[in-house]
């Protein structure tokens, strides 16, 4: 292996010459990585295409076993949708400006699960049915 000369000691035009070498190295390990990026995603895409059909075909046998009835999934809190949303604004607007705090001590008291009132409130927020005239504040809008 012959031994390289010390950058210093190059002129401009061996040094051109070793960056564009540089240069051609990165660019194979780059392309080679593109190779295998586009392999890995088409292998990828096999699968779910292949999971995608499997589980058509197992729904389709339990349609045929429950008498073409779709299942649908249960929501973990099991109550109906909107109902959490619904009640604050109804608190919100019965009580005039109200704490969050508060407004979720209520709500649990009525024996709903108060964990996402957070979001519920920014979707009424959004829609303007509630503002917020101070952090943790809620009115009727």
């Amino acid at each position: 292996m012959p031994r390289r000369k010390s950058v210093e000691k190059m002129s401009a035009e061996e040094l051109y010459e070793l960056a564009r070498q540089r240069e051609q190295e990165e660019a194979a390990v780059v392309d080679q990585s593109k190779e295998q990026i586009a392999e890995l995603k088409a292998q990828r895409k096999a699968l779910v295409a292949e999971h995608n059909k499997a589980l058509k075909a197992i729904d389709k046998e339990l349609a045929k076993l429950q008498g073409g009835k779709k299942q649908r999934a249960r929501r973990s809190s099991g109550a109906p949708r909107g109902q959490l949303s619904a009640r604050a604004l109804e608190l919100v607007t019965k009580h005039g400006p109200i704490q969050g705090r508060d407004l979720k001590a209520r709500l649990e008291k009525e024996g709903l699960d108060a964990t996402y009132l957070a979001q519920a409130l920014a979707g009424l927020k959004k829609k303007g049915q509630v503002t917020s005239p101070s952090r943790g504040v809620y009115q009727a809008a």
